[in-house]
């Protein structure tokens, strides 16, 4: 009995070692990010010789770095909206039992997270020259919505499938009709995924090289297309800088949508 009572102690350690080891190795490269953008030099450095915040300065006080910033963020921002507002409805259509051929529908609308993004960038661009709005901004908004989606359909599927059918019949059988099931207890029962959907499709959206580079121009750079070319010169610590920015609003991000929607599984105790 002890000696088993002491093979769990054990065990349970050793676990939490792990746990420890996996967690710094994923944040030993935000350690360095921060690291190499706070040096005094003009060069990576890591460890940080000194500690200065002149390249945060230097970043958000240069219009080509903010533009690319504010041109990602606003993308991401509404491709993630309009992919939300697509990913819902089709839910409820592939969670009803009526609608045929729903795996090949879903398998469709999921298919470009499967496709190499190089591929998916060629295809969407003379797609939206076809449609007259290649390289535009609403091009832009089109094509990160369809890269998002397919993020926020899978998260709200996943809610939604998981959650007791019950509680519809139950609002039908009270007399409730199909706006009132929808607002009062399909969205509560989505909201989670809802939630999560929706940080992973911005996430996607904002950091998209493949798919943008065939889209920006001069005058529409969003920032990861900025890097690229940034880095194919010279890497300096403002690239890390805005890196750094990029780690930072993505936690905000975070934040923001578990105060939201949360992002606690659902009926779990808060």
């Amino acid at each position: 009995m002890s000696q088993g009572m002491e093979t769990g102690r054990v065990a349970r350690a050793a676990g939490r070692l792990w746990l420890i080891l996996v967690s710094l190795f994923l944040l030993a490269p935000t350690a360095v990010l921060l690291g190499t953008a706070v040096t005094t030099t003009g060069y990576l450095a890591f460890p940080p010789e000194g500690f200065t915040l002149r390249w945060f300065a230097l970043v958000l006080s240069d219009p080509a770095w903010v533009d690319s910033i504010v041109a990602s963020t606003n993308i991401a921002l509404i491709a993630t909206v309009v992919a939300a507002a697509l990913a819902v409805p089709a839910t409820l259509a592939l969670t009803s039992p009526r609608m045929p051929g729903r795996d090949t529908v879903e398998a469709l609308l999921t298919l470009p997270m499967l496709v190499p993004q190089i591929v998916l960038g060629v295809g969407l661009l003379q797609l939206l020259l076809v449609l007259g709005v290649g390289r535009t901004y609403p091009g832009f908004v089109l094509a990160h919505a369809i890269l998002a989606l397919p993020f926020v359909l899978r998260s709200v599927l996943t809610s939604l499938r998981g959650a007791p059918r019950s509680l519809e019949l139950a609002a039908a059988d009270l007399g409730a009709g199909p706006w009132r099931r929808f607002v009062h207890v399909t969205l509560p029962l989505m909201r989670t995924g809802l939630g999560a959907g929706c940080l992973l499709g911005f996430a996607a959206s904002y950091v998209n090289v493949e798919v943008s580079m065939f889209l920006s121009t001069p005058a529409l750079n969003p920032l990861p297309v900025k890097l690229l070319n940034q880095v194919a010169y010279t890497v300096d610590p403002g690239v890390s800088a805005v890196s750094t920015l990029t780690v930072v609003l993505a936690f905000a991000a975070m934040l923001i949508v578990d105060r939201a929607a949360g992002l606690k599984a659902a009926g779990a105790p808060s």
